[in-house]
């Protein structure tokens, strides 16, 4: 429904506490929580930072045979040499330089460990593409994996610079090389590791006191800019807006606090939460709550490297205050690389009982779920009793079932009167395995719509034993099945004895 008061449109729904205000196009209320920057306060993230002139960055290591660098680099103006990065001279041993030299002779140079391992690569003419060059020991990528992928290599040898890895140009012994050496171009990312290990991590980045360009080491905690800032200084691109990550988030609908108990008392089993959008995080440990939290509050979770106890998942959430769950819950257990993550292999009881008992979760229809392939009883009871769910969470992913994956996920007992959902349930996995389905809905008496696209295991090995007791059984409830040919008992165990039944295909 929607109200015209003054200027402002405002967008309610009945019987909802959703309530969205614009003026023309723009929404007024609610608004965007901040987004978080991976960047300390006082520095502002840039697409890239630009040489226009003879600035460049000393990263203050000293490179080696075993020196991986991975950096996505655009030339903007042919220069005679054009050093990407590097240290040493052309007549200086120990040296490491990769120079695009479209002003000489037209190609990429790489220079690896001594003079003497100077190699010449194809044409650079007019290349002002930018590309991710990826340079790991004795081996070199120009864009790997990618359609134009070049690469080569050299014999592996023993090395140590003796002067430090620098952008933009290779450091001399004599200084700063700024002559036909610069490179002019855009540096998007540098990253640096040594045998391995990542040493520098540089994003770029303008320092908010002054503007100045530079880039900023996330492994270290260190600002880099121009040695010779005071003659030359880098150009910083647009800024970057930061995106928030889609964690596991609890919206509060009043003041509270939330603990997580975890399943043993020796299991180690910790979660972080963040009150910042993800930009901070702080380890809860089993038993503990966070700091009260007010109405419209989020707080974002993950955690990693669980133990998963017998019979048992990582642990329990309550609640002091109503709250709705939303985003993805694998940041529970894959920490801040959840995304594209969609198996449970291996993580059997992987949500066992997460919410069991916690009677304040309100709303879970915005919780993704995003698994195609399921491991045993990782989301059995994972709903168990949430007795004031209204919503629950779509489970349309899943398309390989495992033993027990869905038992007792959303059981309630006594019956549950709360559940309001209009659209029909879908349940996509096309063949059942024991028990999966077991006692799944049993009590949550409004569950009216269910679309099932099982054809094989329906009530074999208790697959749906008791999947539908204690729910409305009513002529308007319906229920969608694969097809006319496949065959659903009646009763509990099935189709309820008077709910309609439809075909999906």
């Amino acid at each position: 429904m929607g109200v015209k008061i003054g200027n402002l449109d405002v967008i309610f729904k009945v019987g909802s506490a959703d309530c969205k205000v614009y003026l023309g196009d723009t929404l007024l209320y609610p608004t965007t929580p901040p987004t978080p920057s991976r960047l300390p306060s006082g520095y502002t993230e840039v697409e890239y930072v630009e040489n226009t002139s003879s600035a460049y960055i000393d990263t203050g290591f000293k490179p080696n045979q075993d020196t991986r660098i991975v950096a996505t680099m655009q030339t903007v103006t042919s220069t005679q040499y054009g050093r990407l990065f590097g240290c040493g001279g052309y007549d200086q041993g120990n040296a490491m330089q990769f120079d695009y030299e479209d002003g000489y002779d037209g190609t990429l140079h790489i220079s690896w460990g001594h003079i003497a391992g100077w190699t010449t690569y194809s044409s650079c003419v007019g290349d002002y593409n930018k590309h991710t060059y990826d340079w790991d020991k004795n081996v070199f990528y120009r864009d790997k994996g990618e359609n134009n992928e070049f690469s080569a290599s050299t014999t592996y040898t023993n090395f140590q610079c003796v002067l430090n890895l620098s952008i933009f140009m290779a450091l001399q012994t004599s200084g700063p090389d700024t002559g036909g050496a610069i490179w002019k171009g855009k540096m998007f990312d540098f990253k640096v590791y040594d045998n391995g290990t990542l040493i520098r991590d540089l994003v770029p980045c303008k320092r908010d006191s002054d503007n100045m360009a530079g880039c900023y080491d996330l492994v270290n905690d260190v600002f880099y800019y121009p040695p010779n800032y005071s003659t030359y200084q880098l150009t910083p691109g647009p800024e970057v807006t930061p995106s928030i990550k889609n964690y596991l988030r609890f919206v509060s609908k009043g003041s509270g606090t939330f603990t997580f108990f975890a399943n043993g008392a020796d299991s180690g089993n910790t979660v972080s939460y963040s009150l910042d959008s993800g930009q901070t995080w702080t380890q809860l440990a089993n038993g503990d709550s966070t700091p009260t939290v007010s109405s419209g509050d989020t707080v974002f979770w993950k955690g990693s490297n669980h133990t998963i106890i017998e019979n048992k998942g990582i642990g329990t959430f309550s609640s002091t205050a109503n709250f709705d769950a939303e985003g993805n819950i694998m940041s529970l257990h894959y920490g801040d690389n959840f995304e594209g993550e969609v198996s449970l292999a291996g993580k059997d009881r992987a949500f066992m009982g997460l919410f069991s008992g916690c009677t304040t979760l309100i709303n879970a229809d915005k919780l993704e779920l995003p698994a195609t392939t399921l491991s045993t009883q990782c989301y059995c009871n994972m709903f168990n009793r949430t007795s004031g769910l209204v919503t629950l969470p779509s489970l349309s992913a899943a398309t390989t079932l495992a033993e027990g994956c869905y038992q007792n996920m959303f059981y309630q007992y006594p019956t549950n009167y709360s559940l309001s959902m209009t659209e029909s349930y879908l349940l996509p996995a096309a063949t059942l395995v024991k028990d999966c389905y077991r006692q799944m809905f049993y009590g949550r008496y409004n569950l009216k719509k269910i679309t099932c696209l099982a054809t094989s295991g329906i009530n074999t090995n208790n697959s749906t034993e008791n999947w539908l007791s204690n729910v409305d059984n009513t002529s308007s409830s319906i229920f969608t099945r694969a097809n006319s040919s496949v065959s659903w008992p009646s009763g509990n165990s099935g189709v309820p004895s008077r709910w309609s039944i439809v075909d999906y295909a």
